[in-house]
């Protein structure tokens, strides 16, 4: 399928026509379906890992600490040490300060859809809460790229459809369950995108301003959060996987990420092993 949706902020639904494979590629994922052969072995592989991630309620607490100090490195090499120290501070602060009890409302509220009421939530004037909701608005949670995907949308449509039309009790007990898990592995995602988002978007702020050696205005500043969101989902971003990583992925559980995790290291740290007329030359 090589249609997307535009959805504008007037709720209007735009198609789009993308002809360029590989722009298609970048923006859906992957334009062609994968072979049922693969299809098997990912569902198969996925459902292994996710009894070790998804449903293992001690790994997201583990994987929040984790990624507080991998991803403060990470930080400190892209933008300077002492923002990589405030970004490490900040996630591991949403520990005691009452952060991720902020995550988890936002967390469970967006499992079921209530993107209103997650909305009033800022009106309170936390700043934490504001941070959430800038994340998610500014294309933060990996559910974006399916927005734009037609036929990610249909699959989902026609699951959705059959689970209301056929759904026993015993089904509707097994999404209840599923849900929690869902909503626990999400408070400390979103906990940590957003501490991270806090604590990179002065920096990011404070540079486009010297840059332009002026205040910035709301649209320059809307940028700005956006940028920002993207650098910090961009961290670590599992959603992102190329052909090879996907079939790899279908015989070796956590490929993917070990795959994404080399990735973005490499793209930290190459330029300490290349000389700038090499970095030059590739640009």
């Amino acid at each position: 399928n090589d249609r997307i949706f535009r959805h504008r902020s007037d709720g209007v639904v735009e198609v789009w026509k993308i002809s360029d494979r590989e722009l298609l590629d970048a923006l859906k994922g992957f334009s062609k379906d994968p072979a049922i052969g693969w299809q098997v072995l990912n569902k198969v592989t996925s459902l292994i890992a996710a009894n070790h991630t998804r449903y293992n309620p001690a790994f997201p607490v583990y994987n929040y600490t984790r990624d507080a100090i991998t991803s403060g490195g990470i930080v400190g090499a892209d933008l300077g040490p002492k923002v990589g120290a405030r970004y490490t501070s900040s996630v591991l602060s949403k520990i005691t300060d009452g952060g991720l009890l902020k995550a988890a409302k936002v967390a469970r509220l967006l499992q079921s859809g209530k993107i209103a009421d997650i909305r009033k939530l800022v009106s309170g004037g936390d700043e934490f809460y504001k941070s959430l909701v800038d994340y998610i608005d500014n294309a933060g949670v990996v559910t974006y790229q399916e927005a734009i995907n037609t036929w990610s949308l249909q699959q989902e449509l026609k699951k959705d459809l059959a689970g209301q039309l056929g759904k026993t009790q015993f089904a509707k007990t097994l999404k209840n369950v599923t849900d929690v898990f869902d909503i626990w592995t999400n408070t400390f995602e979103l906990g940590t995108r957003a501490a991270g988002y806090d604590a990179i978007l002065p920096e990011m702020i404070a540079r486009r301003q010297q840059q332009l050696g002026r205040k910035l205005t709301a649209d320059e500043l809307a940028n700005v959060k956006f940028e920002t969101t993207q650098y910090v989902r961009g961290l670590f971003n599992y959603s992102e996987v190329g052909e090879y990583g996907r079939e790899m992925g279908a015989f070796f559980m956590f490929m993917r990420p070990a795959m994404t995790g080399a990735v973005r290291f490499w793209e930290t740290f190459s330029p300490a092993f290349s000389s700038v007329e090499s970095r030059l030359a590739s640009v």
